[in-house]
């Protein structure tokens, strides 16, 4: 019995450094990508617990510069937004987002302004929240109607060459996020990227499952770099990890 125990404490302890050291390493990660990230001359800007990690907004940097990204659809937008946005990256993005929250919206739209973005560059849509019980898994979305009505007006007959999913919010409800690629394929260029925030979390381990399955993609998980999967066709060109 005492042998068994020790057995049980030794795993345990070395579950605990295992944890500590990956949040270690998450941390420093975090704060080498703040260096690296550019000023965006707004002065302070909050940067709440929703938002995407330093580490994993410098990998979704390096996706959009190195595969030159011209049109990225993004659920939840927030700091993201306007490091994608930024005249520093050296390349004319579009960004279509979508969030639930006008006043966030307005609140972006803001930090925007001040950075001379022009609004032609970027489509806010503000979609609520809306039940899909028809749906076998993540009955709760944004109110596709709306967004893919807005989406269809934006790109006409173009199509977007990346896909952040950082929003809903995890309170939304289970598996909030899982309609997000059902519902925007058809807006998607034939090779693409997915970027899907908070991996760690066992609904978005469970999304990115079901979405390599459905969708015949590839999955890296970054957890010490941003907490991100990356996902990408099997059939992409692009090279597949980007750090």
């Amino acid at each position: 019995m005492m042998k068994l125990m020790k057995q049980a404490i030794r795993r345990a302890a070395r579950a605990a450094l295992i944890d500590l050291e990956t949040d270690l390493r998450s941390r420093l990660n975090d704060l080498n990508s703040i260096g690296r990230l550019p000023d965006l001359g707004v002065g302070y800007m909050p940067w709440t617990t929703f938002a995407m990690r330093p580490s994993g907004v410098a990998q979704l940097l390096n996706e959009v510069v190195i595969h030159r990204c011209q049109t990225i659809i993004e659920c939840g937008i927030g700091v993201s937004t306007l490091h994608l946005l930024s005249d520093s990256l050296g390349c004319r993005t579009r960004v279509i987002g979508i969030d639930e929250d006008a006043n966030w919206i307005k609140t972006i739209e803001g930090y925007l302004n001040r950075m001379g973005v022009s609004s032609d560059r970027y489509t806010f849509i503000c979609a609520p929240m809306k039940s899909c019980f028809e749906e076998d898994i993540g009955r709760i979305w944004y109110d596709r109607d709306v967004v893919c009505s807005e989406i269809s007006a934006v790109l006409k007959q173009d199509k977007a060459d990346l896909l952040l999913v950082d929003g809903p919010k995890g309170n939304a409800g289970s598996l909030s996020r899982y309609l997000a690629l059902p519902t925007l394929h058809q807006f998607l260029a034939d090779d693409y990227s997915i970027f899907l925030d908070d991996i760690d979390r066992p609904d978005e381990r469970f999304i990115a499952h079901e979405w390599a399955a459905t969708f015949k993609l590839n999955v890296h998980v970054h957890s010490d770099r941003g907490g991100v999967a990356i996902l990408r066709p099997e059939t992409t060109r692009r090279s597949y990890t980007i750090t």
